[in-house]
């Protein structure tokens, strides 16, 4: 995939550039260096992207079940 140079990235770039990197096996200062990005430039999207992460676990809440639960007479524990 190649990668263009732009001093203006869209957040779709970034995203593309993120799962490039995720496929190359390469640490993110290398990667950057390789295709020509700012390592800056690189860290933010990075950072951006384990943001909107943490965000989206905080905000999605989980359905839960409430259930009541009645104790028959038979059910009770006897002293063996």
């Amino acid at each position: 995939m190649p990668l263009r140079k732009s001093t203006r990235s869209t957040r779709r770039y970034g995203q593309e550039v993120l799962s490039a990197h995720e496929a190359s096996g390469l640490n993110a200062q290398q990667f950057a260096a390789q295709c020509g990005i700012k390592y800056s430039s690189f860290a933010s999207w990075l950072a951006a992207v384990k943001r909107d992460v943490r965000s989206a676990m905080t905000t999605t809440r989980l359905p839960f079940l409430l259930a009541e639960v009645v104790a028959s007479p038979e059910a009770t524990f006897a002293a063996p």
